[in-house]
């Protein structure tokens, strides 16, 4: 069932981006389709959409999110079919907007700072898998440094070994 509230929002958006269908009003926002359908099943509009079609449109998020009538210095609500031109100045004519907007900005820059921190971690790890390979090159190296002395100090125990037993032989022979 759809909540009234949402039905006006999307209605007041639809209009305002002069979109006939709920596709259309998903290209003027940026979104998929499926979008403006999953937000209207679940009566649940970003405020996002409503921003970008302030901006898009320089319509008031006033009438777009409550319906009130524009503020002084913004286009008012559009006619039936009379789209706004665009520009590229933000419409932020109600303190909620306002406060949207701001911690639009803020989340914005945790997102940047995160994904500069992000590709700083993965320069890291770069660096440190590329020491890790070194390492295991030495490693190798050195374990294959240490089966070679191993074999010769194999080697050398049993040229001991034959040496001793020889003297044994000797001594033996010698006794006899």
């Amino acid at each position: 069932m759809e909540d009234a509230k949402t039905v006006a929002i999307l209605e007041r958006l639809i209009l305002a981006s002069n979109a006939k269908t709920d596709a259309a009003l998903a290209q003027a926002i940026g979104v998929s389709p499926q979008s403006v359908s999953e937000g209207r099943r679940k009566n649940k509009i970003p405020p996002a959409w409503a921003i970008v079609i302030a901006e898009k449109y320089q319509v008031s998020l006033d009438w777009l999110l409550l319906g009130r009538q524009a503020e002084q210095g913004q286009q008012p609500a559009p006619e039936q079919g009379q789209p706004h031109a665009a520009t590229t100045e933000p419409t932020a004519a109600c303190s909620m907007c306002r406060e949207m907007l701001r911690q639009l900005g803020i989340a914005n820059e945790l997102a940047l700072e995160a994904t500069k921190r992000a590709t700083e971690a993965t320069e890291k790890g770069k660096e440190l898998l590329e020491q890790k390979w070194e390492l295991q090159g030495e490693i190798a190296a050195i374990n294959m440094e240490n089966a070679e002395l191993e074999a010769l100090i194999d080697g050398l125990q049993k040229q001991l070994s034959l040496s001793a037993n020889k003297e044994d032989d000797r001594a033996h022979q010698e006794a006899v």
